[in-house]
């Protein structure tokens, strides 16, 4: 089960409860759930590279009315995988969860009536717990770098909950009441005792509530939470602290050599990828991964290339040649992509007497985009990939060049030659140019663009935001032309299909349509841009 999970955290004293919540909003109920008692054991690799890249992989045992008789309590058991949010999606995270068969963890106390884990308690001896299921461990397998999994924490909680309901018994979210016992299991042992309440929206509810419910808890004493999460509280410093490296953006001078700033950017490539490799691998992804993935690949590549002009360098030459080889399996997923949304927006306004064919275009576009996304699957669970993954973490570029090499080379010079490279490109399309020069121009604009990111200045910020205005104009016209292409191939392929060539036909012509603007803005969009590096 994928579901979005969008939760306030707070810190309490010892001696706080739990205040009436009913009435946060207008007609808002507060209901008492029956109490939990929670055992929980974290896996991760024994180096915590889970931890570091904020993700969670739990087996989580639940006890229902601890207080009853042990052979009465509920019981579940499940997997639980945590994704870190996604920019822009605040208190959201990513939890993925599976069934897990009852391996009876025997915790202190449990079933004994108990109001909480004994402070102080020694760590209690480690259940036996079933293997990680096949599906959680292949999620994480990239931010692991393939190293195997480990229990490295356990938590004891006894949990209070209210439900805030709306007046017609419809959940709006829930609010927890957690007594914690935490014990690491890893490298330095110890043990952390705290309480924490946790505010979590239910699924269609509104962010409204979850800020009127923090109001009251605030008033009542609680405070946000300092804590990350419950396992870096226990894991320690040595897992919350830890940053990865990346490269500052507008932080290099022009004379800096492209060797001196390709090591931070191919740690920031392996941090996107393993950011957003495992949102890839979801059930139901969300497109913008796959765009971030492609991105930080293809910015890498463009150092790749003159930080290795003499081929001399075989590292360099094999992750170019290994890089190039993931982004063509992420460009054919991100163009099905844009495709489908593209084709989608444009059958919504189409007359209603052409839905059906528009259903066909749409249907056809969808299946193209699921090949393209299974064709990126297979190749991110191929062994290949994790190779390169490895590779990348591994990378360390040779100080300074060989005899048969060449001096090294400038980033100012890069600069220098991939503005070059553009007024060739643009030079020789002309007023007429085909869709073929327009897109080798809009992929030089993209080289353009990354090298001056890299760069320090204001002078150097406004031509990087020149050339992405150039290749964002450019790029919708080459999406444009793709498409009407597209569409011709579709109805040329189901000529007995009417309402499909119809429908396909209409497309076209607001494709061709679209085409003519965009042709008539990219002169525009060049002309501010050899401006902005004429100032350089």
């Amino acid at each position: 089960m994928q579901q979005l999970e969008q939760e306030l955290k707070f810190d309490v004293p010892r001696s706080w409860a739990l205040p009436d919540l009913s009435g946060v909003l207008p007609g808002v109920q507060a209901a008492p759930l029956p109490a939990l008692r929670l055992v929980t054991t974290y896996f991760d690799t024994a180096d915590l590279r889970l931890a570091h890249h904020g993700v969670t992989l739990r087996h989580r045992h639940v006890m229902a009315e601890p207080g009853k008789p042990r052979g009465r309590a509920r019981q579940k058991e499940e997997w639980t995988v945590k994704l870190p949010a996604s920019a822009g999606a605040g208190l959201a995270r990513t939890e993925v969860t599976w069934p897990a068969r009852r391996s009876r963890p025997r915790a202190p106390g449990a079933g004994a009536g108990t109001t909480g884990p004994v402070e102080g308690a020694a760590a209690p001896a480690r259940p036996r717990l079933p293997a990680v299921p096949k599906a959680a461990a292949n999620l994480v397998r990239d931010v692991c770098l393939g190293l195997p999994l480990r229990p490295v924490a356990r938590l004891e909680a006894d949990r209070q909950r209210l439900q805030l309901r709306a007046s017609d018994g419809r959940p709006l979210a829930e609010v927890d009441y957690d007594s914690v016992a935490g014990y690491r299991l890893v490298g330095h042992r110890r043990s952390t005792h705290f309480r924490e309440v946790e505010v979590e929206l239910a699924p269609g509810s509104s962010a409204e509530v979850l800020q009127a419910a923090a109001a009251r808890l605030q008033a009542a004493g609680a405070a946000p939470s300092g804590r990350a999460s419950k396992l870096l509280e226990v894991l320690g410093p040595e897992a919350s602290s830890w940053q990865p490296a990346r490269p500052g953006p507008g932080s290099a001078q022009p004379g800096a050599s492209v060797a001196a700033v390709l090591p931070a950017q191919v740690g920031a490539c392996l941090e996107e990828l393993l950011a957003h490799g495992p949102a890839i691998r979801l059930a139901r992804p969300d497109p913008e991964h796959v765009h971030r993935a492609r991105v930080a690949v293809r910015r890498t590549l463009s150092l790749l290339g003159p930080a290795n002009r003499s081929g001399a360098d075989e590292q360099l030459a094999r992750l170019r040649h290994e890089l190039s080889w993931l982004a063509q399996r992420l460009g054919r997923a991100r163009d099905a992509d844009v495709r489908a949304e593209l084709l989608r927006a444009s059958c919504d306004e189409l007359p209603p007497a052409d839905a059906d064919g528009a259903r066909a275009l749409l249907e056809r576009a969808r299946g193209d985009q699921r090949r393209a996304r299974a064709q990126l699957l297979a190749a991110l669970r191929s062994q290949r990939y994790l190779a390169l993954l490895r590779s990348l973490e591994d990378f360390s570029p040779a100080t300074a060049p060989g005899p048969a090499e060449a001096p090294a080379v400038a980033l100012g010079a890069v600069v220098q030659r991939n503005w070059r490279s553009l007024s060739r490109a643009v030079g020789h399309s002309g007023d007429q140019a085909t869709d073929d020069a327009l897109h080798r121009a809009r992929v030089r604009a993209k080289h353009l663009r990354y090298t001056l990111e890299l760069l320090a200045g204001k002078r150097a910020h406004r031509a990087a935001a020149a050339a992405t205005r150039l290749q964002d104009v450019l790029g919708q016209l080459h999406d444009a032309a793709l498409a009407e292409a597209w569409l011709r191939e579709a109805a040329a392929a189901a000529p007995s299909r009417a309402g499909l060539a119809v429908a396909a036909g209409q497309l076209i012509a607001r494709s061709r349509a679209s085409q003519s603007e965009l042709r008539a803005a990219w002169p525009s969009a060049w002309s501010r841009l050899r401006k902005a590096v004429s100032k350089l």
